[in-house]
């Protein structure tokens, strides 16, 4: 029978914040025919990290895509699936569909627009899937423990589960004013400017074979809207709606059409073999002591998040006296206790292959 401050895992629970690759068609073939050629792309390129949130509201759920600035509200979840529709802000009439499934901490499914369709695959952040994790074992703990032979650990465990709540809390307060900063707000329509997009997150794939030029329309006497250098980088958007030309866009995000005869693909660089490293991404480094000393308020339980980098199957990850937790693919959180004077680290990451990594530093209190 488990104890009456046992809780839901929020490993199960999908409410919280996630991080999603919208991929698919990423314009329509009649963009050529959209006059703000800039606002049509930008509407329709899929997001490489787009933040989504899931919120649970009594017993129905909203899900906001901040990114682009759309909402689902008053969705059922039915078998770890979610589905709904809304109006398209951008098309009359046009109704947008979400149909996504939630299984094994990814999420998976489709976006739906009038014209195109999204792919989907997220996940949870690392930095938050690893304090849910923590919490999730220290709660399991706290749930094992009864009876006034261990009423110091469970009060330790109490305070770990405090702290581990306040920094899951603030990561999330983060992502939230992240994804509401990068959310999609359509620029005022310009008829002079040129078209542009914003190139983030999107990788180059064609390079001109030779000394060319982006064009307003699929049409060698068409406007030039910027010239193209031999080997110049490109990122290929669409196919045009006239055969043998392609709408792409430069490093600087200008939108046009080239001819596809005057592009090939980008040669792949050879793989770099990864080193073996590790990465703290919570708390923060001291300024100018990154990798030897970090400084926390107060004493107490400390949750240090970060990640072990590596060509090599990881094994496990000690830290000290901590309480650890790693994933597959790396990530680890642990809480450790502090002393008012500090405390030394020592984090060591053992490989399947190869000698260990080890990194050391200070954990200080106050200024």
């Amino acid at each position: 029978m488990p104890s009456a401050h046992a809780q839901i895992s929020p490993l199960d629970d999908p409410t919280g914040f996630w991080l999603v690759v919208e991929s698919g068609p990423p314009v329509n073939q009649g963009l050529a025919s959209i006059p703000l050629l800039g606002l049509a792309v930008r509407s329709q390129i899929g997001n490489p990290r787009a933040i989504w949130e899931i919120r649970r509201e009594g017993e129905r759920y909203t899900i906001d895509i901040q990114t682009r600035a759309i909402q689902f509200a008053g969705l059922a979840l039915s078998e770890g699936a979610f589905r709904g529709e809304i109006a398209d802000p951008n098309s009359t009439g046009g109704r947008i569909a979400l149909d996504i499934r939630i299984a094994d901490g990814r999420l998976k499914g489709k976006l739906a627009f009038p014209t195109h369709t999204f792919e989907l695959d997220g996940r949870p952040p690392e930095s938050v899937e690893a304090l849910r994790q923590a919490y999730a074992a220290t709660n399991a703990r706290l749930s094992e423990l009864d009876g006034p032979y261990v009423v110091p650990e469970i009060e330790r465990l109490r305070q770990e589960n405090i702290v581990l709540i306040e920094r899951i809390q603030r990561v999330e307060g983060e992502l939230r004013q992240r994804g509401q900063t990068a959310a999609v707000r359509p620029p005022q329509p310009d008829a002079t400017a040129t078209p542009r997009i914003s190139v983030r997150g999107l990788t180059g794939d064609l390079a001109a074979t030779r000394a060319t030029a982006l064009r307003a329309a699929p049409d060698g006497a068409a406007p030039i809207v910027a010239p193209v250098a031999t080997g110049q980088i490109l990122i290929r958007l669409a196919e045009a709606p006239a055969a043998g030309w392609l709408l792409v866009a430069d490093a600087r995000g200008i939108v046009g059409y080239v001819q596809a005869a005057q592009t090939g693909p980008v040669a792949a660089a050879p793989a770099a073999r990864a080193a073996r490293e590790i990465a703290i991404s919570f708390p923060a480094w001291d300024p100018g002591r990154a990798g030897r000393r970090m400084t926390v308020a107060d004493p107490g339980f400390v949750s240090l998040v970060g990640r072990v980098r590596g060509d090599a199957a990881l094994r496990d990850v000690r830290i000290g006296d901590g309480q650890t937790v790693f994933n597959p693919d790396g990530s680890f959180t642990s809480v450790l206790p502090v002393p008012r004077e500090g405390r030394k680290v020592r984090i060591e990451a053992v490989y399947a292959s190869g000698p260990p990594t080890i990194l050391e530093f200070e954990i200080g209190v106050g200024k």
